[in-house]
Order: C-alpha cells, then sequence, then structure tokens
C-alpha cells in the first residue's frame, strides 16, 4: 500500500545521491547550496522532459501499432500451441481437476479509455510531485542527513557517505556511458 509513496522517494533519493557530484560542482563555484540544488533538479528535469518529447514518435507508433502487434503476437501464440496442443490439453485438464477456470479470458487488448487515463491523472501527478520534491530537498540537505545519520550510526560516518555517494555516482556514470557507446554501436550495426 505503500508504495505508491515509497516508489517515487526511493528514486529520487538514488538519483539525488548519482547528481550530487553536480550539485557540489555547482557550490564549488559559489552558487548557494538552494541555488544549486534547484538547477541540478532543473537540469534533471529538463533533460527528462526532452528524452520523453524524443521517445514520443516511438510510443506513438508503438500506440498505434499495438493491434497490429497483438494480433501477430497472439498468432505466434497460437501457432505455437497448436504444436503443443498435447501439452495444452493436459494443462486444461489439471485445471480441471483442480478447479481452475479454463476461459481464455476475453480477446480484447485492455487499453485504457480517456476518462480511465484522467482517473489516473491525479494520482501519477502526485508521485511525480512527490519525486521533485524529494529529490530536491535531499539535493539541498543532503550533508545534513548524513551528519545526522552519523550521529545515530556510530559505524557510518558522514566522510565515508560521502565518498560512497561519489563511487555510486561515478558507477552510474560509466554505466551510462558504457550503454550510450552500446546503443550507438546497435544503432549503426541495425542502419547497415
Amino acid at each position: 500500500f505503500a508504495s505508491t509513496l515509497f516508489s517515487p522517494i526511493l528514486l529520487a533519493v538514488v538519483i539525488g545521491v548519482v547528481l550530487s557530484p553536480v550539485s557540489d560542482g555547482l557550490e564549488r563555484f559559489g552558487l548557494p547550496n538552494g541555488l544549486s540544488a534547484f538547477l541540478t533538479l532543473f537540469v534533471t528535469l529538463f533533460v527528462i522532459a526532452l528524452l520523453l518529447f524524443l521517445a514520443e514518435p516511438v510510443l506513438t507508433t508503438l500506440i498505434n501499432r499495438a493491434p497490429v502487434i497483438w494480433f501477430e503476437l497472439r498468432e505466434t501464440i497460437e501457432q505455437f500451441q497448436g504444436a503443443m496442443r498435447g501439452l495444452e490439453e493436459t494443462g486444461e485438464q489439471m485445471a480441471e481437476v483442480l478447479g481452475g477456470d479454463t476461459d481464455a479470458g476475453d480477446d480484447a487488448m485492455d487499453i485504457p479509455s480517456v476518462t480511465e487515463a484522467l482517473l489516473y491523472a491525479p494520482g501519477y501527478a502526485a508521485r511525480v510531485m512527490i519525486f521533485i520534491g524529494t529529490l530536491y530537498f535531499f539535493l539541498l540537505s543532503r550533508v545534513g542527513v548524513y551528519e545526522w545519520i552519523e550521529d545515530k550510526l556510530v559505524a557510518l560516518s558522514s566522510d565515508d557517505m560521502r565518498a560512497a555517494e561519489k563511487q555510486v555516482s561515478r558507477y552510474f556514470l560509466t554505466i551510462t556511458i558504457i550503454n550510450f557507446g552500446f546503443g550507438i554501436i546497435v544503432s549503426l550495426m541495425l542502419a547497415a
């Protein structure tokens, strides 16, 4: 039940740890802590919006082709089921013995209506706002959070947490560069 609240909070903290060197770099240029946290948040949201904007044509094409893709997928599954008919009959007999429902369900794809989408929108908007607020306040007060943890947990020091923060950020940057390079290579190979 709490996943709708804790999922955006946890995501914001992880992204805040990854973005902490950006915020630290802006502070080294003499910007106040609040302004560096805001600029880091603004750039992050801008990049996310840009990625969504760039992905929109692909997503629109996939959504428009969803019925065709669904039909082709069902056709492939039906061919596979025809080849494995004996196994399917055994499964149906097992379902009958166990008292399960052998109905395959309706054939239509469950695409939400506009009304359903409008009903879900406030929940998603709330999650986005929780994410944005948590990310900003984590970037703003992470040093204080680390010092509080150091006071409460003797085994961890704030310097250790900041060192771990840098290693986590470096790891995510390295993985991002590797995946970006891999994506470019695969794209070039597919284009060729």
